[in-house]
């Protein structure tokens, strides 16, 4: 749209100040700069994800130290049962509430026994049948995956 009113003040006479001008404009003029929102990335092409989740990953593999991983899930852990509590207080005061999304992706990062304690400790979200059998389905993963990295790392 804002090509033909440009150019319909073009035509017609009117001096170009009086175009109208969207932010786009401005921001194309020479000079101006961009803000860092308006950059968009490239196509996610396979070669450009795997470039760039292995960027990712050698800048963070120099932090995934054993004591590292360790303060990481002792955080997690207490977010999650933060979360349970936070959330309880809400519901009983009839406020917004945490998403049960976040709680669950606060279990999912590693935050699953913090978040069976706040359950335990709070009694809160016990009875709630798709979000008991969702957290359960993520306990049970990392239950497999931890048993599974074990198993890799002893070599059997």
């Amino acid at each position: 749209g804002q090509l033909f009113f440009s150019s319909l003040a073009a035509t017609s006479g009117i001096a170009k100040a009086a175009a109208p001008r969207t932010l786009r404009q401005a921001q194309d003029e020479p000079g101006a700069t961009k803000p860092a929102w308006r950059f968009r990335a490239g196509p996610l092409d396979p070669q450009s994800i795997a470039r760039h989740a292995l960027t990712m990953l050698t800048t963070i593999a120099p932090l995934l130290t054993p004591a590292n991983l360790v303060t990481a899930l002792i955080a997690m852990n207490f977010l999650a049962f933060a979360a349970f509590g936070i959330d309880k207080i809400k519901a009983e005061a009839g406020h917004w509430r945490v998403q049960e999304s976040t709680l669950l992706l606060l279990a999912l990062l590693g935050g699953s026994p913090g978040a069976y304690a706040g359950r335990a400790l709070f009694r809160h979200k016990t009875r709630k049948q798709p979000f008991s059998n969702q957290l359960h389905t993520i306990a049970v993963l990392q239950l497999l995956a931890l048993g599974g990295g074990a198993g890799w790392m002893l070599g059997g």
